[in-house]
């Protein structure tokens, strides 16, 4: 990590940070890792209070490491590969996880699918629903990322 974590720590969130108290709202953490990865990236600290940055830590940090892996792994497609590391502060021990912006865009929640589960920085959902129809929703969401990889639009 490019910053220290003193550094993050006493940063707002935003587009590209966020905290989270524990992985006991996995689909709150799941939309903002593809909203990460959908975007520029991001970093996402477990163990700090939402809001404050009350640095909490983390019970049982391993543990909770190979669950947020396994989470990734199993909710998450293209498949997801962020950097987690465990990282002691104050005689705690958080959990990082950094996302680069991906080459696989886009990214979504598996259980809604990928007209469903897109979500940009800020976890703004485009959905078939809302916005008419697929080639819509594809439109929008060129346009607010021109970064995306366009090789997904073949066949349509």
């Amino acid at each position: 990590m490019t910053h220290s974590i003193v550094q993050l720590l006493s940063m707002p969130e935003g587009k590209t940070l966020e905290f989270k108290r524990d992985l006991s709202s996995p689909i709150n953490i799941l939309k903002t890792l593809v909203a990460f990865a959908n975007t520029s990236g991001g970093r996402l600290f477990v163990g700090v209070e939402d809001g404050s940055g009350e640095v909490l830590g983390v019970e049982s940090p391993l543990n909770e490491e190979e669950r947020l892996c396994n989470m990734i792994a199993d909710n998450i497609e293209p498949r997801l590969v962020p950097n987690v590391e465990l990282i002691s502060f104050e005689d705690k021990t958080l959990m990082g996880v950094e996302v680069y912006p991906s080459g696989s865009r886009p990214h979504w929640i598996k259980k809604e699918g990928v007209e469903v589960g897109w979500f940009m920085s800020g976890c703004v959902l485009l959905t078939e629903r809302r916005t008419g129809n697929l080639l819509q929703s594809l439109s929008v969401l060129l346009r607010v990322s021109p970064l995306m990889n366009r090789s997904f639009l073949t066949g349509l």
